[in-house]
């Protein structure tokens, strides 16, 4: 568990004031209250986050503090092909088609 201190408390405080992203406001606030001596289910009620959250976020803290806390995480995408890749890719989709049906498109070359 957190140790609590008044400075932890103070730079807590400060960095709620000073953000504007309401994920880290919760992030900061959940851990502020845990500090502060809440129970979990207390925070969960005041916040509508999950125990697991609360209880990661809780951790992340001790681990490394008020900037790992801050860091907003991006999930890995899955970017789209483009330039030489994104014709290779629609090459082989073509090709494909028309591997499955080779008779398509067959009545418009006709006219």
């Amino acid at each position: 568990m957190i140790h609590e201190t008044e400075y932890n408390m103070q730079e807590l405080l400060k960095a709620y004031q000073n953000k504007a992203n309401v994920k880290l406001k919760n992030k900061i606030l959940a851990v502020y209250y845990r500090l502060d001596g809440w129970v979990v289910d207390d925070v969960i009620e005041e916040l509508k986050i999950s125990r697991s959250t609360i209880n990661k976020w809780v951790k992340e803290y001790t681990l490394g503090g008020l900037d790992r806390i801050l860091t907003i995480k991006k999930k890995d995408s899955t970017k789209l092909p483009s330039g030489e890749k994104l014709l290779e890719v629609k090459s082989m989709v073509l090709r494909s088609q028309s591997n499955a049906r080779p008779d398509r498109g067959s009545d418009l070359k006709k006219n």
